[in-house]
């Protein structure tokens, strides 16, 4: 067991902060958590005449370089694909970077179990999914759109079109 030490994490959270702002501006960061943040790249990717993935590999290695300290990446079209990039593949990645599209979302997570692990989704709207038969992504792009509203409202339209990799919040929103 190791004893909280939360003013370190602070610290640790606002070096690697710095490390993004030497790379991107403020308004293209979105801080999700104290360990966790959305980069928009996509005004930078003509600036630094490189790909997200290169940019993305610059960055891991600076914030391993500065304080030691290994992290991931997900990298996606849209905030949504961003984050399950991260949460599902690329902790398995040697080089801790995934890349998620509509496509690979189809290949690789639709079937993916359990669906609590597809951000939104939480036990609660995991079990009201379970009533109507659906237990993974997949399963929830086979529902009908009025069941979903029905029975979650407007959630029922987030849900399914995140099942497509449809999400059009922007970072700077």
């Amino acid at each position: 067991y190791a004893k909280p030490r939360m003013r370190k994490y602070i610290e640790y959270a606002s070096k690697i902060y710095d490390i993004y702002l030497k790379y991107v501006s403020s308004e293209d960061i979105h801080v999700y958590s104290i360990d966790e943040v959305f980069l928009d790249l996509g005004p930078y990717l003509k600036y630094y005449k490189k790909s997200a993935y290169e940019i993305s590999k610059i960055i891991l290695d600076d914030i391993y370089k500065s304080t030691g300290l290994p992290a991931v990446c997900g990298i996606g079209e849209n905030m949504f694909l961003a984050k399950v990039a991260l949460d599902i593949l690329a902790k398995h990645e040697k080089d801790g970077i995934a890349y998620l599209d509509q496509e690979i979302l189809k290949e690789k997570i639709w079937s993916h179990e359990p669906i609590t692990d597809i951000w939104g989704i939480g036990r609660g709207i995991a079990k009201r999914l379970l009533k109507l038969g659906v237990k993974n992504l997949g399963d929830l792009t086979k529902c009908p759109l009025k069941k979903l509203e029905k029975e979650f409202g407007i959630v029922g339209r987030e849900l399914l079109e995140h099942a497509y990799g449809i999400d059009n919040t922007t970072v700077q929103e």
